[in-house]
C-alpha cells in the first residue's frame, strides 16, 4: 500500500523547466556509469503498482482464457519492458499512447537485472522494484496515498500537459538526455534513436555497458540479432500460442487447430529456449536476490506448457483422442491436474473415455526433413543442442541433410549460414547425404531445388560438387 511519504510531490504544471542545451558529446565514448546516469528508462502503464513492484506478467491480457490458464499465462512472462530517453512511440496495438502513468528511472537502476538494450525495447529479468532513484508520473486526479513509498512523484494535468511532455520535463529536471525515436512499430531491425543528430541505438554506443555486463544483448525481442535475450520473446510467443489454441472453443467437426506438427515444434522451441535461458541467465549476474523465487515460479509455469504438450502428443498417439478439442470443463480439470500428484498423465488415464476423438484428416505429423527445416535458423552448435530434445523416432541423417541444405541456401539476412560456417555445414551435408538409403533420389530433388534458389556462387558450387558425385 502506498503512502504520502516524506518526499513531497512536484506539480509539473507549476514549474517552468527551461530547455537547456544538452551536454551530450557525439564524439565522446561514454562509460557505463555515465550512460547509466544520463540515459533514462521509461515505462508507461494504465496502472501504478502501489507496492512499488513492476511485475513481469501479462496483467489484463488473458481474461478470455479459462481461469487456470489465466493463472499460468499471467505468471509465465519473465521480463519488464522500457524505452530509453522518452515515452514509447511504437506499439499502437497496445494503446500505450493513452496510458496515464509513467515510471522514469536512471538506466543504471536496471543494470542488476538488465537483459537487452534497445531504445525501443529495453528489458530486465524478473520484477522491477522501484528504488529511491526512480520517479513516478501521475495525473493530478490520482490519490497520492497510492503512490509507492520512497519514490519521487511528479503530478501533471492531462488537460494541459500530455504524458509525453511530462516525461520530457522529468528527464530535463534530472539533467538526462532527451532521445527521439520514430513512430514505426518494427521489431525486425534496430531503428535509429537520436540525441540531436546522433543515432545512439547501436551496439558501438552501448559498448561500455555490454563490456560491464557481457550477457546483455543489443537486440530485438523475437529475433537473434545479437546475444540470447531474444529467447524470452520467443518463449512468450510460444506460451501465448499454446494458451490461445488450448483455450479455443471447439467448433463443428474441426475441433483441433494445432496439428501434431505444431505441437512438436512448439515443444521443441519451449524446451530449447528454457534450457538456454537456464544456462545463460539463471545466475547471480542476472537474477537478483528479490527475484529468485519469481524466476523459479515462472520456470514452473513454462514446464506446465511442456507437460500439456507432452500429454496432448501422447493422448493422440495412444488413444487417438485430444485434450485440445475437449470442452471447457474438461480443459479446466486438465489444467488443474498439472499441480496434482498424479499430474496430467493421471488425468488422461482417468478421463480418456470422455475426451473427443482426434479427427485424423485434420492432423499432420512432422517429418524428419521438416525438423531440419525448422532448425535451419540456428547455427550448427545450437541446432545440435535442439536436436537432442527430439524425443520421437527419427532419422538423424535426414534431419541434418535437410538442415544443412536449408541453412546453406538461405540468405544470411534471413538467418542463413554465415561465411565461417560454410565449410563445416558442407561437411555435415556431405556426411548426412552419404548415409541416406535413397540418396540418388534425394540428390535429384535437391539439385532441382538448388536451381530455383538465389544462392551464393561459392556455396552453390560446393553443393553441386556434392550432389553430382
Amino acid at each position: 500500500m502506498g503512502t504520502t511519504s516524506a518526499i513531497k510531490p512536484i506539480n509539473l504544471s507549476e514549474i517552468n523547466v527551461p530547455d537547456t542545451k544538452s551536454d551530450f558529446d557525439p564524439n565522446k565514448k561514454y562509460s557505463a556509469e555515465e550512460l547509466g546516469q544520463k540515459l533514462f528508462a521509461v515505462h508507461v502503464s494504465f496502472t501504478l503498482p502501489e507496492n512499488g513492484v513492476l511485475e513481469a506478467s501479462y496483467r489484463g491480457y488473458p481474461r478470455k482464457y479459462p481461469k487456470p490458464m489465466q493463472k499460468i499465462l499471467r505468471d509465465s512472462r519473465f521480463t519488464v519492458h522500457f524505452c530509453i530517453g522518452e515515452m514509447t512511440r511504437g506499439f499502437p496495438r497496445l494503446g500505450l499512447q493513452a496510458a496515464p502513468f509513467a515510471i522514469v528511472s536512471p538506466l543504471k537502476e536496471l543494470y542488476p537485472q538488465l537483459l537487452n538494450l534497445n531504445a525501443y525495447d529495453t528489458f530486465v529479468l524478473g520484477d522491477f522494484h522501484l528504488t529511491k532513484e526512480v520517479s513516478v508520473i501521475v495525473p493530478d486526479s490520482f490519490s497520492l496515498d497510492k503512490v509507492p513509498q520512497g519514490v519521487q512523484a511528479y503530478v501533471y494535468n492531462p488537460q494541459t500537459l500530455s504524458l509525453r511532455k511530462a516525461v520530457e520535463k522529468v528527464i530535463n529536471l534530472q539533467k538526462g538526455w532527451q532521445v527521439r525515436m520514430n513512430s514505426k512499430d518494427r521489431e525486425e531491425r534496430l531503428d535509429p534513436a537520436l540525441i540531436g543528430e546522433t543515432n545512439i541505438n547501436t551496439k558501438s554506443f552501448y559498448e561500455s555497458i555490454v563490456k560491464k555486463l557481457p550477457h546483455v544483448a543489443v537486440g530485438l525481442r523475437w529475433d537473434p540479432l545479437d546475444g540470447n535475450a531474444y529467447l524470452f520473446g520467443s518463449m512468450d510467443d510460444s506460451a501465448f500460442d499454446i494458451a490461445k489454441q488450448f483455450s479455443a472453443k471447439p467448433k463443428g467437426t474441426n475441433k483441433v487447430k494445432l496439428e501434431t506438427y505444431d505441437l512438436k515444434t512448439e515443444k521443441l522451441s519451449l524446451e530449447y529456449e528454457l534450457n538456454r535461458i537456464r544456462a545463460k541467465f539463471c545466475n547471480p549476474s542476472c537474477v537478483t536476490e528479490q527475484n529468485k523465487k519469481v524466476i523459479d515460479r515462472k520456470i514452473e509455469n513454462i514446464m506446465k506448457y511442456i507437460k500439456l504438450l507432452n500429454a496432448e502428443i501422447e493422448t493422440r498417439k495412444k488413444h487417438g483422442k485430444t485434450l485440445f478439442g475437449a470442452d471447457k470443463k474438461l480443459k479446466e480439470k486438465a489444467l488443474n491436474s498439472l499441480d496434482k500428484k498424479d499430474g496430467i498423465k493421471g488425468f488422461v488415464k482417468d478421463k480418456s473415455k470422455k475426451l473427443p476423438k482426434l479427427p485424423k484428416n485434420k492432423d499432420a505429423d512432422i517429418t524428419d526433413k521438416e525438423v531440419g527445416l525448422y532448425m535451419s535458423s540456428l547455427k550448427l552448435s545450437r541446432a545440435k543442442e535442439m536436436y537432442r530434445l527430439v524425443d520421437w523416432k527419427n532419422k538423424k541423417e535426414k534431419v541434418f541433410c535437410s538442415y544443412a541444405f536449408e541453412r546453406l541456401t538461405k540468405n544470411i539476412e534471413k538467418n542463413g549460414a554465415e561465411h565461417g560456417e560454410v565449410k563445416e555445414l558442407v561437411g555435415v551435408f556431405k556426411k548426412s547425404l552419404s548415409k541416406l538409403k535413397d540418396k540418388s533420389k534425394e540428390k535429384k530433388q535437391l539439385l532441382s531445388k538448388l536451381k530455383k534458389k538465389d544462392v551464393d556462387k561459392k556455396v552453390q558450387k560446393e553443393l553441386k560438387a556434392v550432389l553430382k558425385k
